[in-house]
């Protein structure tokens, strides 16, 4: 079942894929977003970003939280950081907080090369047959291209939910 899912994402992915304006540079510590271009969009970017999450989700679920975090990237204006010690720390709280027994990506769109989501849903509990309790939270991030390689950004420099 997984591996449709994961195969349905990927040709969804490719099919809501447009080209655009955008930024990019190279990345170290501290990298700047410039030089604007045509975003061009391949079946590779696609799944480095669905591996990347589905990476990101994994440490998630089994609980990496340190891991999970050193996965992510956010940025100021048009720099890509990875997150600093003291987001660091808020977000592993917040991990914790609304850890999930499932994590499902449910949506990605991409529109150029810094400005892209990934939805996904963390499913905090299973309902009881008949129950119809809210027992998910939605969250996004926004994949960045930076020459051949993505990066998972926070929006605006937060974990959006």
């Amino acid at each position: 079942m997984n591996k449709y899912i994961y195969l349905l994402t990927v040709i969804l992915g490719i099919s809501m894929a447009s080209c655009s304006k955008q930024k990019r540079g190279d990345i170290s510590d501290n990298a700047a977003l410039t030089d604007e271009t045509k975003m061009i969009l391949t079946a590779r970017d696609t799944s480095q970003v669905l591996m990347l999450t589905s990476d990101f989700l994994s440490c998630l679920k089994n609980e990496h939280y340190d891991e999970a975090v050193s996965k992510l990237y956010c940025t100021a204006g048009d720099t890509l950081s990875q997150v600093d010690a003291e987001r660091a720390n808020e977000l592993k709280a917040l991990f914790k907080r609304t850890h999930g027994i499932r994590y499902e990506i449910s949506s990605i769109q991409f529109h150029s090369d810094n400005d892209n989501l990934v939805n996904y849903t963390i499913i905090l509990f299973d309902n009881e047959p008949g129950e119809h309790h809210p027992n998910t939270i939605k969250c996004a991030l926004n994949p960045i291209r930076i020459g051949d390689q993505w990066y998972l950004s926070l929006i605006e420099g937060k974990l959006q939910q």
